[in-house]
């Protein structure tokens, strides 16, 4: 969360719905609380969205290759697998999780090891707990205005991208 929130929410969420309601001059500590709230959880669906494209989105379509695995990047993915994995698996994530040298065969053995624990069905089930949240709170705004902003960005959201994905075949 402290990643989502320093990272991504802040600058893509945050700033630009309070930055309007500052301006007009009717922001209130509520109204602030409220978007600050908002702000998160569409900041942490595009977080976790982006992180599961980094390993699984075809380049062609994201415009990037994935450097996560090889970066040693902390995300949802390489977290995860620490709640379902046994004593060897944790091992592999450990020893090939961050490291460049041969780095090819490395993400083809933790992507394996994300494959096998089911990582694509995890996300995507968490995404949408996630997002009926997001729906729920916002729709429980008794700020009309906000209401509508809240939506708007929300909409952005609708079409995951993991819909695209193929799935991966189980070991």
């Amino acid at each position: 969360m402290t990643i989502v929130e320093n990272k991504t929410s802040n600058y893509t969420n945050y700033v630009p719905i309070a930055l309007p309601i500052l301006y007009l001059g009717i922001a209130s500590p509520k109204r602030l609380r409220e978007v600050y709230k908002a702000a998160m959880t569409l900041g942490l669906i595009f977080q976790a969205r982006d992180d599961f494209l980094d390993v699984y989105g075809d380049p062609r379509i994201t415009g990037k290759i994935g450097t996560d695995i090889q970066e040693n990047k902390c995300s949802w993915l390489p977290v995860t697998p620490l709640e379902y994995s046994n004593d060897e698996q944790k091992k592999l994530l450990e020893t090939c999780y961050g490291t460049e040298k041969n780095s090819d065969i490395v993400k083809v053995k933790v992507k394996a090891l994300f494959d096998h624990l089911d990582l694509a069905e995890k996300s995507r089930r968490w995404d949408e707990r996630v997002m009926g949240e997001a729906r729920a709170l916002f729709q429980g705004s008794s700020d009309a205005g906000l209401k509508e902003v809240f939506t708007l960005f929300l909409s952005k959201y609708l079409q995951d991208p993991r819909r695209g994905v193929p799935r991966p075949a189980k070991l």
